[in-house]
């Protein structure tokens, strides 16, 4: 698969997961689920602004039913 770079926020990654003391990972309570920085994980495109060059992602798969979903914004015809 291709890879490409993307804004993930951790408000949108499922409840439970915290800092760890180091600040360098997401952990749940019981240790079970451990995200580190740089880690590969499932995401779809949420929203792209090229103009501004930002990809906006969300997860995918099961942490994509448990994640809090924005209402789609419409966009703005072009005048012409």
């Amino acid at each position: 698969g291709t890879a490409f770079e993307g804004f993930l926020p951790v408000r949108r990654l499922t409840d439970g997961l915290r800092p760890d003391p180091l600040d360098t990972a997401l952990v749940d309570a019981a240790g079970r689920r451990r995200i580190s920085v740089g880690d590969p994980i499932a995401v779809r495109v949420d929203r792209v602004e090229p103009l501004r060059g930002r990809v906006s992602l969300e997860p995918a798969g099961a942490d994509a039913a448990q994640a809090p979903r924005r209402t789609p914004q419409r966009r703005r015809a072009r005048a012409r």
